[in-house]
């Protein structure tokens, strides 16, 4: 298993997208941390099954049962998530 390194932007992205949803339902927040936390362990196992992603050198993973996709690449021994994109977001448009 390889380690995973969360990103300063990825962080806040986490923060942001958990932190919206817990203002209607801190049980569904909850419910989708767990969904983005497995779902880094996955990939942690098996790196190279998200698809290739838009920006070049990057790998993308959407977390079932939410509207987040997981932006990483995958560097030697380690994951680095680069961002959390909420649906909805223009993430085309941005720096990885």
């Amino acid at each position: 298993m390889l380690k995973v390194r969360w990103t300063q932007p990825a962080l806040l992205d986490l923060l942001e997208h958990i932190t919206y949803i817990a203002k209607d339902s801190p049980q569904a927040a909850r419910d989708v941390a767990q969904r983005i936390w497995d779902a880094t362990q996955l990939i942690a196992e098996n790196p190279w099954m998200g698809r290739t992603g838009t920006k070049k050198g990057t790998r993308e993973w959407a977390v079932k049962d939410t509207r987040v996709l997981m932006v990483y690449r995958v560097r030697e021994e380690t994951i680095e998530l680069l961002r959390l994109w909420a649906g909805g977001r223009d993430w085309q448009n941005t720096t990885a």
